[in-house]
């Protein structure tokens, strides 16, 4: 018992064999499991071993034995119900690493990785420029190979010199902001909640292009001495932005604002959802016949439910109307009363349903309710009603 005790350590905190000082010599002769210590489903233990170990008398208060048989289990410290789980094994292995707002803005399925990579090297100020080169012991001349004047850093580069300011300035412009950055993660914040998925994805990608446009111009210019247009660089990232825009099923809005910098981007407008308009003409009943027109409503299945009746003639007279809140119930109890032949519909579909959500049971009318009254005059001229979807 004394080395199968392991499944206790979550209670008792330590193996018993540690607890009870007991030689190392003779751990190899403890030969005894928990069930030889277990007599009709009480702990049985020998008086001469409470004797020489009084710490066994509190086991029975502090381990409790199941009423039906199970297997043992290893119970892992620090854990509620002492199972392992791969979340918490990832938790303990991997820490946090750093936090920082960006962090998953940067990356979106329709741009490549490659150019969002670049971005992310750029705000962790891991590009081999010339000034993040001194500062890891590379000591060289260093010149901006497009200005061929001041010294070349990130800040230089990419924000402050004249043929990237002209770029920052041109998409200020469209987007109608005044683009100065004190660092490139100012760039971000152009990404606003008021604007929709795909115009937010045309403004990421026009950020990550323009990073990686200045960076092939620069890196031309250094390694194969070829200088690059501004109208050449623009050209690149309008139809950069354009192919990864293209690529995503991301909807716009109804806005001139978001209509001119997507025609701008040579990006396709995908609008919202279209709604579908459904056609719906009451059918009178044929001569000396009346009609009863049932619909219902549930706030859920189970959930609150209601149904609702119109009795009317061949000439679309009312006859009468009712209402029955049946409190909580679902489609089958429904069925059984007679009252809700569409329980799944919305409870704005029906204006008598939504009604008779309000009423404490049951109620009948006489006249025409004020809530239907303007349809009813609608059926009664034969024109058409129009349902949204």
């Amino acid at each position: 018992m004394l080395q199968q005790s392991v499944q206790h350590q979550d209670v008792l905190n330590t193996h018993l064999i540690n607890t009870l000082n007991i030689p190392l010599h003779i751990h190899g002769r403890l030969q005894a499991t928990v069930s030889c210590f277990i007599e009709d489903n009480n702990w049985k233990f020998p008086n001469v071993l409470l004797t020489a170990y009084p710490y066994l008398l509190s086991i029975p208060n502090r381990i409790a034995i199941p009423l039906s048989a199970s297997d043992d289990d290893f119970l892992w410290n620090h854990f509620h119900d002492g199972n392992l789980s791969f979340k918490d094994a990832y938790e303990f292995r991997c820490h946090d690493g750093q936090q920082v707002p960006w962090a998953k803005l940067i990356w979106n399925p329709a741009i490549p990785l490659s150019k969002s990579f670049l971005l992310r090297r750029s705000l962790h100020d891991k590009l081999p420029t010339d000034e993040n080169l001194t500062i890891r012991g590379c000591c060289l001349p260093s010149i901006c190979n497009l200005c061929c004047v001041a010294a070349e850093s990130t800040s230089h580069l990419f924000l402050t010199y004249s043929f990237a300011s002209t770029i920052w300035n041109g998409l200020g412009s469209i987007l109608q902001v005044h683009c100065s950055f004190n660092s490139i993660d100012d760039s971000l914040r152009l990404c606003s909640h008021q604007n929709s998925p795909l115009c937010n994805l045309v403004i990421l990608a026009a950020i990550i292009n323009i990073l990686n446009v200045i960076w092939f111009c620069r890196n031309q210019c250094r390694f194969n001495n070829k200088v690059t247009h501004l109208n050449t660089a623009i050209n690149l990232i309008i139809s950069g932005v354009s192919l990864s825009s293209n690529n995503s099923k991301l909807k716009a809005k109804s806005s001139i604002f978001e209509f001119v910098i997507l025609k701008t981007f040579n990006v396709q407008i995908k609008n919202v959802h279209n709604l579908i308009i459904k056609e719906v003409l009451w059918q009178p009943p044929i001569l000396n016949w009346v009609k009863c027109n049932i619909d219902g409503s549930s706030l859920g299945n189970p959930g609150l439910s209601s149904c609702g009746g119109l009795f009317r003639s061949c000439s679309a007279t009312f006859l009468g109307a009712f209402a029955y809140n049946l409190c909580v119930s679902n489609s089958l109890v429904a069925e059984i009363n007679g009252a809700m032949f569409a329980i799944e519909l919305d409870v704005q579909k029906d204006k008598l349903a939504n009604l008779g959500l309000s009423l404490a049971s049951h109620a009948w009318w006489s006249q025409t309710p004020s809530v239907i009254k303007d349809d009813m005059a609608r059926n009664g001229l034969v024109l058409p009603f129009y349902r949204f979807s």
